[in-house]
């Protein structure tokens, strides 16, 4: 027997518990092969050695065989369990080093590119400490300074440095009022935070330097973002945290076009920025975070915020309780604004400034050492500033003898002024002069133009909408009271009159509001003022709480530059010219085209920074097509047309200048804002005159604008040659009869020349004038019972229900509504009588004969007609009959081929040979009446988020007259109108739609005419 051997090891937590033999030589042999490495092992691996050896001598040979299998067995076991661990370590290294390359590359991919950090201390550190001189604005020719680019309140400043000892050092107090506001934990900031909103502001000053300087032309992405957070922490890793606080504070926008802390020290409080106050730098930090609440433009904000930085200095510690009090009690003094030194035109430079800053940084330009060529026209921009002021005094008649040495333009003002001289008015005026071809500012003076009232120098977009929808210059409609909208029905044209049938050439050219206000109601006001809007007047607004149908009339909000752009697009034949900002942007041609005032930006050692005169320039002008160049022509040659407006503006009158020009006049009912716009091929020449204050109610008189407009427009083309608007292709021209319109006809008393886009010149003869046969003596309506002797023609204005108020009041001749006809059963036999058709009847086809020819001795009847009231030729209806008819059929007229007033006539013969007649009158009418669809075209499509409600817009006409135009809509009828214009407001619905319009006269002839359109979500 074999005493068990009890081992217990407590080395690296490994036990072995009673051993016998097998398990003794299993563990000893695990233990030489996992831990003979290692020293605290081996006086552990000689005891079990020394007892394996004991123990084995005493084995039965059974045994012994039995450990060399287990040996054999454990050496295999230890090879293969090697073989495995190397196994894994070579797989674990492939993982690591796959996931270092990996990561790696994905490093390199995020920092490639990335920009040089050596751009910052270019940008942002003068040389020798030293501001360049500032930037200046220059004219078109680049001869002419228009501005110094720099608040004059900031003239002197210096770039500041953070070290203490420097002579221009930034104050301790404006370097912590910084801290507090904008990073509290700045000197211990890696100089980012994470973020992974894109488009959220940084909130590190490292990182604004980076956004502002480095990346500001990478769109928001997340690779920009982490671009961002690896440079703004090397910033502060290579340049220190002083230096990037020094950059920051001479750098960053405090409002009103002061770049720097010293600058902004100057604008705000007239001093050096070294010398700030803690209460003024506690402000000036504060403007810093939000430029736009500076002192000088929201000065309650300013100061709340300032007190807001100082609570955070004393929260962190950075200022004492009795520096808190002291800071809160100073009262600080702010500077007067003043805007840039030389400044021609001050909304012009903003214009320029704004428009730079699409392109490079604005600080840049306010850094100074920048040139600026703009577009301006330096003589005309002198001669138009003169012209404004002589203009204002002599309708105030301010100055009895002006001095007119310098201002040849303003000796073209005509001799206005107020009825009496007594009040005291001050008017404010505004002028654009632009080029329509290239979208460029020639000149802008005066008020900036904008937030005007636009009254009616918006209607020729209303007329613009309505030559969209089929209808012309010749197209008719009616000028009368109505009552459109509440108190309509007061509105007044210029003149005071109401004028009936007009054509929208007239109603457009002579300033006719009823006529654009029904337009406007007919056309849905929301497209017209979308249409407007895609022509460039992105800022039309309506007054709210009133009807976006009163805006031709009153309140509302329009822009001066962007009326005069729209204009513009009429100039150029359909072309909206200007500069679009976002080049690169897949969306960027439905984008607002700005106006050009940029020629080229260089700096002073001449490198060009920007050139918008190449072609490939991301500044360059462009023409984008936004209407047709024949409805464009339509509206000029409206506007061009010196004869229409004689009715309201005479002859001559201020839009008559010695050369083509498309012009218009607008104003609002209060006539407070007075407009004129006008343009030839290659100029717009716009002007606004409003009343700023005036102690008495006075009328603002549309010719003072009118006047103004035609001194700038005589001058800026003095030495241009004369341009014709020239007709594009798709264009023709017809005799119409006027106003309605249609083809001239004998009756028509006034025939004019008409443009017309191809394919919508009328085919229907006018029926406004007709001419009626009437009894001179009573003067009704003459019939075949009247004698030829009285009979005479006479003309009429057929003037439809709606309008008969008006005709009565100016005395219009009506048609008698009574005819000359004695009783019928005074005049006609009881055996020989027409009961069918009746008297004055319209008729059509073929028509049944029905009533009686019987009688005592009754030998035959015939059936005849004539033409006109008393035929000279009659004509047989069929054959004559002998047999009597008591109340039946007496026949069929084929009217095939008649028009026109008839006779019919019923001749019974009686075996005594005497006669008996009957004689009715009729009009024949075999012409269907003409319908069109004239919007929505076929096949439309419509969007539910875009429109709401269509107008579906009718055209129909007939010889004679129409009964009623039905519209329906899938099969369904919605609408019978009996007169124009016939009109049918939609609340449209998503899917596919088949509109039907039915025409049907008062003969029963009938028209038909079909669109279909889809509408989408």
């Amino acid at each position: 027997m074999y005493r068990p051997l009890t081992l217990l090891a407590g080395c690296r937590g490994f036990s072995i518990g009673v051993l016998h033999e097998p398990t003794a030589v299993a563990g000893v042999i695990a233990v030489d092969f996992f831990y003979s490495h290692d020293p605290l092992i081996q006086d552990f691996r000689f005891a079990s050695e020394f007892v394996y050896n004991s123990a084995m001598s005493a084995i039965p040979p059974l045994i012994k065989s039995r450990h060399r299998r287990q040996e054999r067995y454990q050496k295999s076991f230890s090879q293969r369990l090697s073989r495995f661990a190397i196994f894994i370590l070579i797989l674990l290294s492939l993982v690591l080093s796959t996931f270092i390359i990996g990561f790696s590359t994905l490093f390199a991919n995020l920092t490639d590119n990335l920009p040089s950090l050596e751009i910052l201390p270019y940008v942002l550190e003068p040389e020798n400490q030293m501001h360049p001189p500032p930037s200046r604005l220059f004219d078109r020719s680049g001869k002419h300074l228009i501005a110094i680019l720099e608040n004059s309140n900031a003239e002197g400043r210096e770039y500041l440095s953070i070290e203490s000892g420097s002579k221009s050092s930034i104050p301790v107090s404006l370097v912590n009022a910084t801290i507090a506001s904008a990073e509290p934990n700045y000197w211990t900031n890696p100089g980012f935070t994470i973020n992974w909103n894109q488009n959220e502001s940084p909130t590190t000053l490292a990182h604004r330097l980076v956004r502002r300087y480095l990346v500001s032309d990478h769109p928001p992405s997340l690779q920009r973002s982490i671009n961002e957070m690896i440079l703004a922490a090397q910033i502060n890793a290579i340049f220190g945290r002083e230096k990037v606080i020094e950059w920051y504070l001479n750098s960053t926008n405090f409002g009103n076009y002061a770049y720097g802390a010293d600058a902004a020290a100057r604008v705000y409080f007239g001093k050096s920025a070294t010398k700030l106050s803690l209460a003024e730098s506690a402000m000036l930090a504060a403007v810093a975070e939000s430029p736009s609440l500076n002192p000088i433009d929201a000065p309650t904000a300013a100061h709340e915020r300032k007190e807001g930085v100082l609570e955070l200095m004393f929260e962190q510690g950075l200022i004492s309780p009795n520096d808190l009090g002291e800071a809160l009690e100073e009262e600080i003094k702010i500077q007067p604004l003043k805007g840039f030194s030389f400044d021609l035109s001050p909304y012009f430079t903003e214009l320029v400034v704004d428009q730079a800053d699409e392109f490079i940084r604005t600080d840049q330009i306010f850094r100074g050492g920048i040139d600026i060529i703009s577009t301006l026209d330096y003589e005309l921009q002198n001669q138009v500033e003169c012209t404004i002021n002589a203009h204002s005094d002599r309708i105030t008649d301010a100055a009895d003898d002006l001095d007119l040495e310098d201002c040849e333009m303003a000796r073209l003002l005509p001799n206005a002024k107020i009825d009496s001289g007594e009040e005291n008015v001050v008017f404010d005026s505004s002028v654009v002069v632009t080029d329509p071809n290239s979208g460029q500012i020639l000149s802008i003076a005066g008020d900036d133009g904008t937030g005007h009232p636009p009254g009616s120098i918006l209607t020729p977009f209303i007329y613009l909408t309505s030559f969209s929808r089929g209808s012309s210059p010749a197209s008719m409609i009616w000028d009368i009271p109505t009552n459109l909208i509440d108190g309509l029905s007061e509105i007044q044209n210029p003149d005071g009159k109401f004028h009936g049938p007009v054509s929208l050439r007239t109603a457009l050219a002579n300033d006719y509001l009823i006529p654009a206000l029904q337009t406007l109601s007919q056309m849905n006001p929301d497209q017209v003022w979308n249409t407007t809007r895609q022509l460039g007047v992105n800022n039309l607004q309506v007054s709210q709480g009133e009807s976006e149908l009163l805006l031709p009339i009153q309140g509302g909000a329009a822009d001066l530059l962007e009326i005069s752009q729209a204009y513009g697009v009429f100039a150029s034949q359909g072309n909206l010219a200007g500069i679009s900002q976002d080049m690169d942007n897949q969306e960027a041609s439905s984008l607002p085209l700005k106006p050009q005032v940029i020629l080229n930006i260089k700096d002073r050692s001449g490198n060009v920074l920007l050139d918008c005169t190449e072609q490939i320039s991301d500044c360059r002008p462009i023409m984008r097509p936004v209407i047709t160049p024949q409805l464009a022509f339509l509206v000029t040659d409206v506007l061009s047309d010196e004869t229409a407006r004689w009715p309201s503006l005479g002859h001559p009158n201020p839009l008559e200048i010695g050369r083509p020009v498309a012009a218009k006049i607008g104003r609002t009912a209060s006539q407070e804002d007075v407009w004129t716009v006008g343009y030839t091929p290659s100029l717009v020449v716009s002007v606004w005159l409003g009343i700023e204050e005036s102690d008495h109610e006075i009328v603002n008189s549309p010719n003072w604008a009118a006047g103004l407009w035609r001194a700038v427009f005589q001058f800026a083309t003095k030495d241009q040659l004369i341009e014709e608007f020239t007709p594009p292709v798709g264009i023709g021209e017809i005799q119409v009869c006027d106003p309605s319109g249609l083809l001239p006809t004998d009756e028509c008393p006034h025939i004019v020349d008409e443009v017309f886009v191809s394919g919508n010149e009328p085919t229907q003869r006018d029926n406004l004038f007709q001419t009626f046969l009437i009894n001179r003596e009573t003067g009704r309506l003459a019939t075949i019972f009247t004698s030829p002797a009285l009979i005479v023609e006479e003309t009429f204005m057929i003037v439809p229900p709606q309008a008969e108020d008006w005709a009565r009041e100016e005395n219009i001749p009506q048609v008698p509504d009574a005819y000359d006809v004695l009783d019928s059963e005074q005049v006609s036999s009881p055996d020989a009588k027409i009961t069918s058709p009746e008297m004055f009847s319209t008729i059509a086809g073929s028509v049944p004969i029905i009533g009686r020819a019987a009688g005592a001795g009754f030998e035959s009847y015939r059936i005849q007609y004539g033409a006109g009231l008393n035929p000279n030729v009659w004509l047989q209806i069929g054959e004559e009959s002998n047999e009597q008819v008591r109340n039946g059929q007496l026949g069929v007229w084929d009217t095939t081929g008649l028009s026109g007033l008839y006779a019919l006539q019923l001749i019974v013969s009686y075996e005594d040979g005497t006669v008996e007649s009957a004689t009715i009158q009729v009009t024949v009418d075999n012409q269907k009446p003409q319908i069109e669809i004239q919007y929505p075209e076929d096949n439309g499509v419509f969007s539910l988020s875009q429109d709401e409600e269509i107008a579906i817009l009718v055209e129909a006409n007939d010889d004679l007259e129409l009964a009623a135009v039905e519209i329906i809509i899938n099969g369904e009828l919605v609408s019978s109108l009996e007169s124009p214009p016939f009109i049918f407001p939609w609340n449209i619905e998503s899917g596919r739609h088949v509109l039907r319009v039915k025409a049907i006269d008062r003969a029963g002839n009938v028209s038909n005419d079909n669109v279909t359109i889809l509408v989408v979500k």
